[in-house]
């Protein structure tokens, strides 16, 4: 079974992001978190569907989500 992607969705602030939050799981998104404060939403989704939301009204953008690991060991 294939694994689903984890996207990132960053919207324009001007659409109501509870809109775009119902637009995306339209087209197929789970959606894991949708951050008000800064204007994302995280969630998971095939590569089509992630292709769809780039021309959803109030999407700025749409990137993969990537780990990030950061050494506690590592001095700053």
């Amino acid at each position: 079974m294939p694994t689903i992607p984890r996207w990132i969705v960053t919207t324009d602030g001007v659409r109501p992001i509870a809109q775009v939050a119902a637009e995306l799981r339209r087209l197929g998104f789970r959606i894991d978190n949708v951050l008000t404060e800064i204007g994302s939403i995280t969630a998971k989704a095939p590569a089509a569907a992630a292709r769809a939301a780039r021309r959803v009204d109030g999407v700025l953008d749409v990137t993969p989500d990537a780990p990030i690991d950061l050494d506690p060991t590592d001095p700053v």
